[in-house]
């Protein structure tokens, strides 16, 4: 993943601006006529050639199984690196993301007409069918009273995008394709001024960047009936001061050199599980299907 920020004067004379591909050169420029001022700011290791640093990273509910949540691969677009990020959500009504955030708060990127933002993205997989399985970069603008405003440029989504806020706007972001890469080049100022109308005009810098990947939901809730719980309750159905086990040869009863207790309360803890217990089915009891083979799976 690259990124650039570029912060450039509305008044300049006959000038033509390009990202170049190597890692040295930044713009290429010619002019003529009276000279005019030119100057740019870019993000920091924006092609994260020695790490993540100076970015910052943020996990929320975020189970990848033993993998790298964060990881620099080979090779970038046109470049050495590129950050890898995955996300992995078993959790149905909670989001969980990844990001990666770099604050730029003590050295601001000026907001002005001109101010754009460069990307290149390589979607992997998406999985979900929700608002919050998406993929997105997004920026946080500061005004002269203390408001911040924050744009996400969503560049894959599970379903339709979120709804606007006076504080969050969402574009779907599309650009152009290279290499199996998607290249975005987006004018921030006139993203703004569509989205935030209200505070466009007294919008003064680029607060900080963030590169995150969102998931909510992974596959569907599904019932196996191996699963079952111990009942103390009297009535006929799972609570949470019940134990929840794997009867792997769903023969009823609880052996506590075969069988797996899933759940054993949250707090307090409950009290050891007698063996050889009764153990019987809930059909509300269900997990979630990561590998989608029909059935849950020990680990």
């Amino acid at each position: 993943m690259l990124l650039s920020l570029l912060a450039l004067p509305i008044a300049v004379s006959q000038i033509n601006v390009g990202l170049s591909t190597g890692t040295n050169q930044l713009l290429t420029y010619q002019t003529s006529g009276p000279s005019a001022p030119i100057s740019f700011q870019r993000i920091n290791d924006s092609s994260f050639e020695t790490g993540i640093a100076p970015w910052t990273e943020i996990d929320y509910n975020n189970h990848t199984s033993g993998l790298q949540t964060i990881q620099i691969v080979h090779p970038g677009l046109n470049d050495n690196s590129a950050i890898q990020l995955t996300v992995n959500s078993g959790n149905l009504t909670i989001d969980s993301h990844v990001t990666l955030l770099q604050d730029l708060s003590r050295n601001p990127v000026a907001f002005g007409n001109s101010l754009r933002l460069r990307a290149s993205i390589q979607s992997l997989t998406l999985q979900g069918s929700t608002t919050t399985d998406r993929v997105e970069i997004s920026l946080t603008l500061a005004s002269s009273i203390g408001n911040n405003a924050r744009i996400h440029y969503v560049l894959a989504s599970g379903s339709s995008l979120p709804t606007n806020t006076t504080s969050d706007g969402y574009l779907a972001a599309t650009g152009t394709s290279s290499s199996g890469w998607t290249l975005f080049d987006r004018n921030v100022a006139t993203d703004a001024a569509t989205i935030f109308p209200a505070l466009f005009t007294i919008l003064t810098s680029v607060k900080d960047v963030r590169l995150s990947v969102y998931s909510t939901s992974q596959s569907t809730p599904t019932y196996d009936p191996r699963i079952k719980y111990y009942e103390t309750g009297g009535d006929s159905y799972w609570n949470t001061t019940e134990y929840v086990v794997y009867d792997p040869d769903s023969d009823g009863t609880y052996d506590n050199t075969r069988d797996t207790v899933l759940y054993n309360g949250t707090t307090p803890v409950l009290p050891p599980l007698p063996n050889q217990v009764p153990l019987v089915n809930d059909q509300w009891i269900k997990f979630v299907d990561t590998n989608l083979n029909g059935q849950w799976d020990p680990g």
